[in-house]
C-alpha cells in the first residue's frame, strides 16, 4: 500500500477513537445527567429511526446543506437497500 495513504488511515482511525472516547467518557454521561430518561428513550428511538434510511455508502455529491441531506439521503437509503436486497437475491439464486 501506499505509505501516504497508510498514515492518514492510521491517523483517522486515532482520531476516530479519539473522539469516541470522548463521546462516552464526556458528552454521553453530561447527556444522560441533564435529559429526562423519556427524552433520552425518544432521541434512542429517532437515531434508529434515522439508521434505517440513511445511504450505506458515501456519496460525493451528497448536498453540504442538512435540508438537502433530509430530502435526498432517504432517496439514497432506499435505493441502497434495494440495490443489496437485489444482490442478495441474486446471489441465493446463483446468479
Amino acid at each position: 500500500m501506499d505509505e501516504v495513504f497508510d498514515r492518514t488511515l492510521i491517523k483517522l482511525m486515532a482520531l476516530t477513537r479519539s473522539h469516541v472516547a470522548d463521546e462516552e467518557a464526556r458528552l454521553f454521561p453530561r447527556l444522560a445527567a441533564s435529559c429526562p430518561a423519556a427524552e433520552l428513550s425518544e432521541l434512542g428511538e429517532k437515531i434508529q429511526a434515522r439508521k434505517s434510511v440513511r445511504p450505506v455508502r458515501p456519496y460525493l455529491s451528497a448536498p453540504a446543506a442538512p435540508e438537502g441531506t433530509l430530502v435526498v439521503g432517504p432517496v439514497r437509503g432506499l435505493t441502497d437497500r434495494l440495490r443489496e436486497a437485489l444482490a442478495h437475491c441474486g446471489a441465493e439464486a446463483g446468479g
